[in-house]
């Protein structure tokens, strides 16, 4: 899929033929891959959109084809992310944009590092609408308990789903409570990133 989303052309023929699963026709799906294609851009970007803007193409059925498509494909790109190593800025970066890919709702998440910067706990804190989500530190404080100080450090992640990579004041105060509460237990937060249209920003903690 990664390769599809870099051609044109197999982003084309690769909507088509997925979609044939439930539209009938061959025109039919040639006609939806092309709307969808002229409308979005790109394969990733039609992933990214909600449910009801893709229903105003292909229909209910097309639309949730394509939600689990995100799904799928979300779940492939994250689930070799695991507990007990040490990562990159650059791959947790790679892994916060799938882990947020598709999703139609703002979702905070928090990742905990041990002292050797070793992954112990992904978690998502938060869900809230199409632009805003809650960040409360009661949620990672809770999460952070779990681990029995084991915890160091850790990394704040939230998605816009709008599609714009922008840091607004509210985004600056929740960084400043959550860095101030973990604080107080002894972990560090190191970053805060936002995730937008397979971009990341960050706000430094």
């Amino acid at each position: 899929l990664r390769l599809m989303m870099k051609n044109p052309a197999n982003e084309r023929g690769f909507l088509a033929a997925y979609l044939s699963s439930v539209i009938q026709s061959d025109d039919g799906c040639r006609k939806a891959a092309d709307a969808l294609l002229q409308k979005y851009g790109s394969l990733g970007r039609v992933l990214e959109r909600g449910s009801g803007e893709l229903e105003a193409i292909v229909g209910v059925q097309g639309a949730a084809a394509l939600k689990l498509l995100v799904a799928i494909t979300s779940r492939r790109f994250t689930e070799g992310f695991k507990t007990g190593r040490a990562y990159s800025e650059e791959e947790i970066c790679h892994y916060l944009k799938w882990l947020c890919f598709g999703r139609e709702v703002e979702c905070v998440y928090i990742l905990f590092l041990d002292k050797g910067g070793r992954l112990l706990l992904t978690e998502k804190i938060s869900e809230g609408t199409v632009n805003s989500s809650d960040i409360v530190p009661r949620r990672a404080l809770e999460a952070a308990i779990r681990l029995k100080s084991k915890a160091k450090g850790a990394i704040l992640a939230h998605n816009h789903p709008g599609g714009v990579v922008s840091v607004s004041d509210s985004d600056v105060y929740a960084t400043a409570v959550m860095r101030q509460a973990l604080a107080g237990v002894g972990i560090e937060l190191l970053h805060h990133y936002i995730i937008a249209d397979g971009q990341v920003g960050v706000i430094e903690a």
